[in-house]
């Protein structure tokens, strides 16, 4: 999946990610530095940015877009969402 259309479907489902998240993305799910994903690591990915703005959402009542969390439960979050 090239990246131009992951971006377009994250974008559908409803997340506005910054080119920054997109390349660290793309770091983590394309070993191989082809500018594309397979449909694999892109589902992967979105299981992963789901749990995590879950999370995220959880502790952002206020729907800041931002939150204020320890390293602890930034580390409990991060380890209790990888699979």
């Amino acid at each position: 999946m090239k990246m131009f259309l992951c971006v377009v479907v994250l974008s559908q489902m409803g997340y506005r990610l910054s080119p920054h998240f997109i390349q660290c993305l793309l770091y983590r799910y394309d070993p191989q530095r082809k500018q594309s994903l397979s449909f694999d690591s892109f589902v992967q990915a979105c299981v992963l940015l789901k749990s995590l703005t879950d999370i995220f959402r959880q502790k952002d009542t206020q729907m800041r877009g931002s939150i204020q969390i320890s390293y602890e439960e930034f580390m409990c979050a991060v380890f209790a969402s990888t699979f």
